[in-house]
């Protein structure tokens, strides 16, 4: 694929996005996904200002499919044995994107999203064997499993956990969308010559999605979030399970550790509160940060959780089992020193209101 050709398709893509959220309003009164913000004092987990259109999956749902189904006839001689694979890995995509978008007008009970999520994820796995992981290997240790029979149902549960993973941390503007361009750039890396075109029409329409989150003009909605999920997923799980742009299993694990991380201490601190570890609450990542230091700093500080264990791995291969470790006491201390400055917060806040 020649420079000229990935500038064009780059550009295609960010003006076709672009043009698309500049009516992201329109496009939500008319769809019926205006994200609501919580009322004030009801302590719920919908804290943005003012009600926004939660169009971003759509937009990238619309981008992604159109550029996509156009590339078909330039990319299908690149790697014939593959092409049905693309079609069912794009299915699959756009499958958990709708029903992200079902879940945003109507708001699924978690119970059944989780359940639609697993049905989906089986299915992909038994029409693309190739996506079941087989082996996990941790060289740094000495460490290799080999699945066998539980392939299936274990690829199943990684599949279901990021996209529930995902889904919760997309709660702060910027957030998801700045992972996701984390994640992105380390595939476009490591991309083989079948996923590259369609990595570089997602990664300039989410650039351009980024730049409108962060100011608030649009979220991306349940929609959004299933969908880099699943596409994030799968990318993950071709490149994991083939010889040609391998990357391996810690790679996987600290692609997205940040976000599975603070997913388990969720559920866990749920379970033992003795509520479902499915509620909602102001208890992520994202909420720390934000009431802590602020969310501008708060931002930038989920970001280098997110990208230093990666790009140490980079650096210092082999010790992949030891970045993963230092990645989640890092998490563990970030945890622990906001929640002692939100307490002190509150306290001071105490001090200072005068008894009525």
């Amino acid at each position: 694929m020649t420079y000229h050709y990935v500038l064009a398709l780059f550009s295609l893509s960010a003006a076709l996005t672009f043009a698309l959220c500049r009516v992201a309003a329109p496009l939500g009164q008319w769809l019926g996904v205006i994200d609501t913000p919580s009322a004030s004092g009801s302590g719920g987990h919908k804290r943005h200002a003012d009600p926004t259109p939660a169009v971003g999956g759509v937009i990238l749902a619309i981008v992604g499919v159109t550029l996509s189904l156009a590339l078909l006839p330039y990319t299908k001689d690149i790697a014939p044995h593959l092409f049905n694979t693309r079609l069912l890995a794009s299915a699959a995509v756009v499958g958990a994107m709708v029903i992200g978008f079902v879940d945003d007008r109507a708001h699924l009970r978690p119970s059944v999203r989780l359940l639609l999520a697993a049905i989906f994820a089986v299915a992909l796995l038994l029409l693309v064997p190739q996506y079941r992981i087989e082996r996990v290997e941790f060289p740094s240790i000495g460490v290799t499993l080999d699945t066998g029979i539980w392939a299936l149902p274990f690829t199943a549960i990684c599949l279901v956990a990021l996209k529930n993973a995902i889904n919760m941390a997309d709660g702060r503007n910027g957030l998801i969308l700045g992972l996701s361009l984390i994640w992105i750039t380390f595939f476009l890396l490591h991309a083989t010559p079948a996923i590259f075109p369609v990595l570089v029409v997602v990664s300039a329409a989410l650039l351009v999605l980024f730049a409108f989150n962060v100011r608030g003009k649009l979220f991306m909605g349940d929609c959004g979030a299933y969908g880099i999920a699943t596409l994030f997923g799968i990318c993950a799980l071709s490149l994991h399970n083939q010889n040609y742009g391998t990357i391996r299993t810690a790679e996987v694990v600290l692609l997205f550790l940040m976000p599975v991380l603070d997913t388990l201490r969720l559920i866990l601190v749920r379970l033992l509160s003795g509520q479902s570890p499915l509620a909602p609450d102001g208890r992520h990542l994202h909420h720390l940060l934000d009431e802590a230091i602020g969310w501008r700093r708060g931002w930038a500080v989920y970001m280098v959780l997110a990208a230093a264990p990666i790009m140490a791995y980079q650096l210092i291969d082999g010790y992949g089992v030891h970045i993963i470790s230092v990645a989640t006491l890092a998490y563990a201390i970030v945890v622990l020193a906001l929640s002692a400055r939100i307490r002190e917060l509150i306290q001071a806040t105490h001090v200072d209101t005068p008894a009525e």
